[in-house]
């Protein structure tokens, strides 16, 4: 896949030609989808700070990344920046993912913390339902002040990083090559915390291509918090 930064995204009106099955069903367009995200957010008075985009090599599926100014979000610490990720396949091989994540103002931490529970078996079909992501986002939004304390509050042990990893490995998180690497770097920090435990994890996945990527760190996440918010390994 490949990112565009900002200079190359007025590019995007020629990838991503509609996925139609025949019938009433077919996708929008990736220059439509990333219209009506702007759109929600301008209604919602949530600020762009930062959009990314990567498409597949056929230019048919397409990651979406906002990062937002989000004022309903008042708990979050000002050093985050929540996002939004978004992964359309314009190719009919995926499903549609809505992923919430956030950032720090310098970039360093890029986290995906869960995902919406949404049923769409193929790409995003209409305008409504984009804005009904974003409307489910901004719900499932508010827990993350909540994630991100209860990971901060957990001190790991040696035990529970090697338990987690290796149930990471089995359930093909991440590849079992990177597994080593993330349990070297964790294990030699003094009394890590389970968020510190997440960004060493994050920075193996980021080797990945952005969809996969989303996908590994929010499932990881997944492994270290309940749906209470404590911590488990």
């Amino acid at each position: 896949s490949k990112t565009l930064d900002a200079a190359e995204l007025t590019r995007i009106d020629r990838y991503g030609e509609p996925y139609s099955r025949g019938g009433k069903f077919a996708t929008i367009s990736h220059p439509q989808l990333l219209h009506e995200l702007r759109e929600c957010c301008k209604e919602r008075d949530w600020d762009i700070v930062e959009l990314r985009v990567a498409l597949s090599k056929d230019r048919r599926d397409a990651a979406f990344c906002l990062y937002l100014s989000v004022p309903e979000l008042v708990a979050l610490p000002p050093r985050y920046t929540p996002g939004l990720g978004i992964y359309n396949s314009n190719s009919g091989h995926a499903a549609v993912r809505c992923y919430v994540g956030v950032t720090t103002s310098e970039r360093k931490e890029e986290l995906t913390l869960s995902r919406l529970a949404i049923t769409k078996r193929h790409g995003i079909d209409d305008p409504t339902s984009v804005r009904t992501l974003v409307e489910m986002w901004g719900r499932q939004a508010f827990d993350m002040y909540e994630t991100i304390e209860a990971l901060h509050a957990k001190t790991m042990t040696l035990q529970e990083i090697g338990s987690t990893l290796l149930q990471a490995g089995k359930r093909g998180i991440i590849p079992w090559s990177r597994v080593g690497k993330v349990y070297d770097i964790t294990s030699r920090q003094k009394r890590p915390s389970g968020y510190q435990f997440l960004c060493q994890f994050a920075d193996q996945a980021r080797k990945s291509p952005p969809v996969t990527q989303m996908e590994q760190i929010q499932r990881f996440c997944q492994l270290l918090v309940n749906k209470e918010g404590a911590l488990q390994c």
